[in-house]
């Protein structure tokens, strides 16, 4: 399927929301007896769990480092715990940035997590998870004064400790839009996957003079042993993938579908999933 441009995908958020994310038109319809009143007012963490936050973000900006084998890009330590807290200021609540990061992580929901938002036989692909993230996070960076990076919306709500509040208010805000436009969705049911890091081409140049074959060998079985390891793993996780496909037959669809049929009338492409 053919994929409109990042100017186009732009294009549309404008349309969709050209108030941006956190307006009063947007909360008069998510919070209509008031933010304060909301299920959504943001949780304003103690400074012990924003350096936790901190850390596991510094862990996965690292990770990212790593994989994309950029060298320029120097993750910036955060210290321990006393520095952390000396330099710590909590954020004063804010409805309409609190308003506007619920909605940008709800829209990570619906756009990502590889879920497809289409019209005319053609999707909306704003990239991978982490670049469906920062698509989100720069577009946001050009409506306000609060700077965002992909972490403030990576994995969408599923990093907001939000299992037990109910986003259908605004999953459907989101899908009248998307369907005033002309778009539809199709939902992917999410599956544990494995990321293999290795890398085959990456071989190095043996000279004859040093070759042993005992320890070509001994090479030999360990990758073998390593990719038997990796092969019967994935194995397992499409047992528990299948598994997973079949319970939700038997439970609710997720609230973002709900939320779909709601606005649409229908199920999406992709509910239920296959078995």
């Amino acid at each position: 399927m053919k994929e409109y441009s990042d100017a186009q995908c732009q294009q549309l958020f404008h349309a969709l929301f050209p108030n941006g994310l956190g307006s009063e038109d947007i909360r008069a319809i998510v919070a209509p007896d008031g933010w304060a009143n909301s299920p959504y007012v943001a949780y304003v963490p103690t400074v012990e769990e924003a350096y936790e936050t901190a850390k596991a973000r510094q862990s996965l900006d690292e990770l990212m480092a790593r994989f994309q084998m950029d060298e320029a890009k120097k993750v910036v330590p955060i210290g321990d715990f006393d520095n952390f807290k000396a330099h710590y200021q909590a954020e004063t609540p804010n409805p309409s940035v609190e308003l506007q990061e619920l909605v940008g992580s709800c829209l990570w929901d619906i756009f990502s997590d590889n879920n497809d938002v289409v019209k005319d036989n053609t999707v909306y692909h704003l990239g991978s998870f982490r670049g469906s993230a920062d698509f989100i996070a720069e577009w946001l960076n050009t409506q306000g004064d609060k700077s965002y990076t992909y972490m403030d919306f990576y994995m969408g709500t599923s990093m907001k400790d939000a299992e037990d509040t109910d986003m259908s208010p605004v999953y459907e805000m989101i899908f009248k839009r998307l369907k005033q436009a002309g778009c539809d969705w199709v939902f992917n049911f999410t599956q544990i996957g494995i990321v293999d890091f290795s890398n085959s081409n990456n071989q190095k140049t043996v000279n004859p003079e040093d070759y042993d074959p005992n320890k070509a060998l001994e090479k030999e079985l360990k990758q073998k042993e390593e990719q038997k390891a990796k092969d019967d793993f994935k194995a397992k996780l499409e047992e528990m993938n299948a598994q997973e496909r079949e319970d939700a037959l038997y439970k609710p669809p997720p609230k973002v579908v709900q939320a779909y049929q709601t606005v649409f009338g229908k199920f999406p492409i992709g509910w239920p999933p296959v078995v």
